[in-house]
């Protein structure tokens, strides 16, 4: 596997921006460090571990910059590294899983390499480090990649044609409208190769437009129940009101199915909300709405699919809610 390359494909999937450069720059940084690895190991010359270290650092600082700039909206120019990471831990900008790796790199390979100019490195420690850093810079620009995402369905020019309001139906039915405009309408729309969008970017530009929602928050992967063991896709709340948004691809094997059985999970954590699967293909433009009935937990729950798909897993259900769908 070319470990440099993951980094290198999502970062020429990212539509056009200041940030591009940066982080281009950060791929830059981690091919020298795997070339000092390299030539260390051929040649005997063990300082180029070191070296290797030292450049993983400037990918390290590259990265949490951009990241600064995408995800905070500010300009990283004038801060100092220190106050760039002290900002996103305080701020909780990073996902949880994404600070965890920044908190490691730091504390494994940076501070010893920054703040004792003595220290020598092995060659396993220089490959562990480029390990690191790789999987720090491809979490880092995963969300990078849903904050654009997010941002460029969130300021849609055009508003909703459908005049849903949380004062005409539920929570769950008002998002399954908004959904069907956004796949009939506003897909084509997202800035990058439909092709290249991983499911998470998919779930961040829904989330962005479903933001348009008057009243609503919208939050992405949030984490429910007391463990924090599962995540709602998105999670959409209205007064008390709340929604629980399971995406996953109609491609998938047993799709309907798997999504049935993690709505129903997640709403047995809760309860009080609706659920809505949304089983997709970007290459499908007509979707429709239908009622799968209630869940164990008595929460309403939703299927947003398109709408000439013949899959038999789920034809009984469009069947049998026709006459009830909102679509």
């Amino acid at each position: 596997m070319d470990i440099s390359k993951l980094i290198k494909d999502a970062i020429n999937a990212l539509p056009d921006g200041d940030y591009q450069r940066s982080l281009t720059a950060v791929t830059s940084h981690i091919d020298v460090a795997i070339g000092h690895l390299q030539q260390a190991q051929t040649t005997k010359q063990t300082h180029l571990f070191t070296d290797a270290i030292y450049r993983c650092n400037q990918a390290y600082e590259g990265s949490i910059k951009e990241a600064y700039r995408v995800l905070a909206g500010q300009d990283p120019g004038k801060k100092t590294t220190s106050q760039i990471e002290s900002y996103l831990e305080r701020n909780k900008v990073l996902k949880p899983r994404v600070l965890e790796q920044l908190r490691r790199y730091r504390r494994e390979w940076r501070n010893p390499a920054t703040h004792d100019h003595t220290e020598d490195f092995d060659e396993g420690e220089a490959f562990l480090a480029i390990v690191n850093i790789v999987a720090f810079a491809k979490v880092c620009i995963d969300q990078i990649a849903q904050k654009i995402a997010f941002d460029a369905a969130q300021a849609t020019e055009r508003k909703p044609k459908k005049q849903a309001t949380t004062e005409m139906a539920d929570l769950a039915e008002v998002i399954s409208l908004f959904g069907e405009q956004f796949f009939e309408e506003e897909v084509v729309n997202i800035p990058w190769s439909q092709e290249n969008m991983s499911e998470a970017e998919i779930a961040a530009a829904i989330g962005g437009f479903l933001s348009n929602i008057p009243g609503a928050v919208v939050s992405l992967d949030k984490p429910l129940g007391e463990t924090h063991r599962h995540k709602a896709d998105i999670y959409v709340q209205y007064e008390d009101d709340a929604a629980i948004v399971e995406l996953k691809s109609l491609k998938s094997h047993n799709s309907l199915g798997q999504s049935i059985i993690s709505i129903d999970r997640l709403l047995d954590i809760n309860p009080s909300a609706g659920g809505v699967i949304i089983l997709y293909d970007l290459e499908k433009r007509h979707y429709s709405t239908y009622d799968l009935g209630p869940s164990l937990a008595g929460a309403r729950r939703l299927l947003l699919a398109p709408t000439l798909d013949a899959f038999d897993a789920f034809e009984s259900v469009s069947r049998e809610s026709d006459s009830d769908s909102p679509a």
